[in-house]
């Protein structure tokens, strides 16, 4: 996959000059960061050097729907595209997944393979895990 996204990324930055800033938008978006997110749940506990490499696919993107150049520093391009780096993004994606499921907004069939189980700790109170 990340072989794929950076072949995409090549390709896009040689037919830059043919699109609006619009399209690049769009064009990444729909093309490398949707492909970047529909793994999220996979990239949870992955080894740093592999995050790091989804990382630079990433930079890459907003450098090309920015136009920086590669010795710009990312971390305000990626703010102000609205983009959370992976570590920060694959959280997030994971939190809001676990959100929609306890709140009844999701399909439920992952719940009802999981039944609650109640747990008490000293300094966080009770909180419910999901056991097969």
């Amino acid at each position: 996959m990340l072989r794929n996204l950076i072949m995409n990324l090549i390709k896009n930055g040689l037919i830059k000059k043919k699109l609006t800033q619009d399209s690049i938008k769009t064009f990444i978006r729909a093309f490398v960061i949707s492909r970047l997110d529909s793994n999220n749940a996979l990239y949870c506990g992955l080894p740093s050097y592999l995050l790091d490499k989804l990382q630079r696919v990433q930079n890459s993107a907003a450098r090309l729907v920015s136009g920086c150049s590669r010795r710009s520093h990312i971390t305000p391009v990626l703010e102000k595209l609205h983009w959370l780096p992976i570590r920060q993004r694959v959280t997030y994606n994971l939190c809001f997944l676990v959100f929609k499921s306890l709140n009844a907004m999701s399909p439920q069939y992952p719940l009802q393979q999981h039944k609650p189980h109640e747990l008490s700790g000293h300094q966080h109170g009770t909180f419910l895990v999901y056991h097969q």
